[in-house]
This record gives C-alpha cells, structure tokens and sequence, in this order.
C-alpha cells in the first residue's frame, strides 16, 4: 500500500489542475500546449511513469531566448487519484542569474521513502500560486482535444509532411538541417 502524502495545497492543487491533467491523458500523446492570450504557452504532459503508484505528469511556461526555448519554470509533480492530492516532485528554472545566467534544479524526493520537507512545502506554496494564475490567466481545458477512437481513420495518413519537415527515413532516424530544426522549435514556441 502507498503511503499518502499531502500537503497544505495538495487538494486545491488537485481540484484545480484535475481538468487539465483529464484533458492531457486524453489526448493521443498525452500532452497538450495550452495557450491564453499573450501568456507564455503552458505545456501538460503525461511522463508515461509512476512515482509512489502515482502518474507523474510535468507542466512548464516556455520562452524563447538567443533561439533557445526557455523553462520558466517547469515542475514535475505525481498526481494521487485515490485520495484527491497533487504532489510536487521537482522545478526547473531557466535564466538564472548564477554569476553569468544558468539554470536552477531542485529536487523533492531522495528516494520513494525520503524527500527534504521544507523543498516540498515550497514548492507546494508555488504550485498553489501557479495554478490559481493558469486559471485566472484564462488557460482553458477545453482547448485539449480527445484522443481519436481506436479504429477511427488517421485523417492525416494519406497528406504529405508538414512544409519544412522532412518525411520519416525508413532505416534510421530522420535529419533535419539547422533550419528545418529551427523552424520546427519555432512552432512549438509561437
């Protein structure tokens, strides 16, 4: 039996990223960008892995910047279903001004049984603050398509690739150029 864990926020955090992760797992990926207006785009993804017997799933604002795209931030948290808790796992800030500008990692979780307390309370505070914000930004989990039924038609099987996209290679992995590169981030940042 998993241990429960929970936080001062873990059930706000929960109740109100419940639509958006319900959205996200029912996508064909398992991920969705969502978009609201001139905020940063806010990416969902399912991470295909557990934690404690828990889904994790990882949430981010993105910026681009020199060409590079940008976390700002991106936490990773395991969602307990049963008992109704949203749970922070780790956060990743790019642009941090360490001497020149760098990146910030932190970790929660040591192993399964250990994690440092006061990390998980803050991060807990922040996530608390974050996902208020989504929703009053006007992020909306509806924007996420369902996934197609099993057997229903792939629309796209029949159309060539995307302009700029080079098609599958059928012994290898695909190459793109730098710009085919570029402009395939670049859609992913718009």
């Amino acid at each position: 039996m998993k241990p429960v864990i929970k936080t001062r926020y873990s059930a706000a955090n929960y109740k109100r990223l419940l639509p958006f992760l319900d959205a996200v797992d029912k996508t064909e990926n398992h991920y969705f960008r969502f978009t609201a207006g001139e905020y940063e785009p806010l990416p969902i993804e399912s991470l295909g892995y557990t934690f404690n017997g828990c889904p994790v799933y990882s949430m981010m604002h993105t910026y681009v910047q020199n060409g590079d795209i940008m976390r700002d931030p991106d936490m990773t948290f395991y969602v307990d279903r049963e008992n109704g808790h949203v749970i922070p796992m780790t956060f990743q800030q790019d642009g941090v001004p360490f001497g020149q500008f760098g990146t910030l990692y932190q970790e929660v979780w040591q192993d399964a049984n250990h994690y440092r307390p006061k990390l998980l309370h803050e991060l807990d505070r922040f996530l608390n603050t974050w996902s208020k914000n989504i929703i009053d930004q006007g992020f909306d989990s509806a924007q996420a398509p369902a996934a197609a039924p099993a057997d229903a038609p792939d629309p796209g099987a029949d159309d060539a690739p995307a302009p700029g996209i080079a098609p599958a290679a059928q012994d290898g992995p695909t190459e793109y150029t730098l710009e085919e590169f570029a402009a395939v981030l670049a859609r992913f940042s718009t």
